[in-house]
């Protein structure tokens, strides 16, 4: 054992409390590394993958030489899989608003096979059972790394990983300065996250899991989906419900957005693109290019209220009018 140090310079004091709502989990230093992890315990050799998913997810599947059987989604993000033979199979709830999907996808297929992939939905948990559900609380909270899954096997872990500096400083420089001095070191940390392993979240970023203030942060994005849902329903093709507790608000609209998002940009205002690296998984003018090129994703999360939402609004709805 380690011989307690004394003296010298402090560190960071934070409290050891248990508010993470995922504690009973496994917890990794990434969502992609949680995959890896519970792919590797259960020596899966075939898994049905939806064309339309971020490659870093893909990672862990080519680093462990499982065969990948791609699907596709139809318009109300159910997965097309017509050759299913009881194989393991993931499904995303996309942006956090498929819970009604996640409880079908479980009933229909064989749910000690089906794992959830819930990295853009870390306010959902589903009420059904199947063969692990994974997190990514990185998308949701000022965290340097970290990725929960929650299963009922036993996983294991192969060391600790440590707190990457570049993440830091990305927290950092965000915090004293803005979301642009900092975009090169996130940029560097999350490219460090492509190396997936066993490795245990650091320890650091576990301690700040566990001093966030959970229900607070979901109060205000209920708010939030409620105000812009209300505001760009009537425009929006997707159907977002209220109930749903998501990532961001999903705006698909009848038009390609780069030019609504450049003009989003002039006012500091940066959305998210869901997954242009996925384009030479699907087809052309499908439901899944419509989510890459026609829909925007707007932020609804805890750092802003309604005035913050009511500019986006605007700037959306003054474009929408001229086109």
């Amino acid at each position: 054992m380690e011989m307690k140090e004394t003296g010298g310079y402090f560190e960071f004091d934070i409290k050891e409390n248990d508010n993470y709502p995922y504690a009973d989990g496994f917890h990794y230093k990434s969502a992609r590394s949680a995959f890896y992890s519970f792919l590797k315990n259960e020596n899966v050799k075939k898994i049905y993958i939806p064309s339309y998913i971020c490659d870093s997810m893909l990672k862990p599947l080519e680093k462990l030489n499982i065969d990948i059987k791609l699907y596709s989604l139809d318009e109300n993000f159910n997965p097309i899989i017509p050759d299913y033979n009881n194989e393991h199979i993931l499904y995303v709830n996309y942006f956090g608003i498929c819970d009604a999907v996640v409880e079908q996808v479980v009933l229909k297929y064989s749910a000690e096979r089906v794992i959830i992939d819930n990295s853009q939905a870390f306010f959902s948990k589903p009420m059904l059972q199947c063969a692990a559900i994974i997190y990514s609380p990185r998308k949701f909270l000022p965290v340097p790394e970290g990725g929960t899954i929650v299963t009922s096997k036993k996983l294991i872990y192969s060391g600790q990983s440590k707190t990457s500096i570049n993440a830091l400083s990305a927290l950092v420089k965000r915090f004293e300065e803005n979301a642009q001095s900092g975009y090169e070191y996130f940029r560097k940390a999350s490219e460090e996250l492509n190396k997936v392993s066993c490795d245990k979240i650091s320890k650091l970023s576990f301690y700040l899991l566990n001093n966030m203030d959970y229900s607070s942060y979901l109060a205000i994005r209920e708010n939030n989906l409620k105000y812009l849902n209300s505001s760009l329903k009537s425009i929006n093709i997707l159907n977002v419900s209220e109930n749903s507790k998501p990532l961001c608000y999903p705006l698909m609209l009848k038009f390609n957005v780069s030019e609504l998002k450049k003009k989003l940009i002039e006012n500091k205002i940066y959305v998210a693109t869901y997954w242009d690296d996925a384009i030479s998984r699907i087809r052309s003018n499908s439901f899944e290019s419509k989510l890459i090129f026609d829909t925007l994703y707007i932020p609804l999360d805890q750092r802003y209220n309604l005035d913050d939402l009511d500019k986006i609004v605007k700037i959306i709805k003054g474009f929408y009018d001229e086109k």
